[in-house]
């Protein structure tokens, strides 16, 4: 019986629609997105990242953070690059590159290009 729900579980694991939800878009579903730029910055304080995505939006109100939620419009924590990467991958996007911008002496600003993968 387990063997049978885990490959049940694993299916539809594997079926599951990805989704990079930014500011309550899901820009997977975006047909004329094919490219977006993940900006990593380090969060001093606290051993976290600040990452935002462009897509192409309208910026709107500087305050407005174009941030990755959850379905429930939870806020997504990062805890390094790689796992934005990681992220970002598992969610149907492909690295192409990543350009870093010296902010200070302290940190630098990483800068992902990722591509949309196409289903053939």
């Amino acid at each position: 019986m387990k063997n049978i729900l885990l490959v049940l579980f694993l299916f539809f694991c594997h079926f599951a629609q990805a989704q990079v939800n930014v500011a309550g878009v899901n820009i997977n579903d975006l047909e004329d997105v094919n490219y977006v730029r993940v900006e990593v910055s380090p969060r001093l304080i606290l051993n976290r990242t600040d990452v935002s995505v462009d897509y192409g939006q309208e910026r709107g109100s500087f305050f407005l953070r174009q941030v990755i939620s959850d379905n429930n419009g939870n806020i997504i924590e990062f805890r390094s690059n790689v796992q934005v990467i990681n992220f970002m991958d598992n969610n149907g996007w492909d690295y192409v590159n990543e350009q870093v911008i010296r902010a200070e002496e302290s940190y630098n600003i990483y800068h992902y290009l990722f591509k949309k993968e196409t289903t053939n």
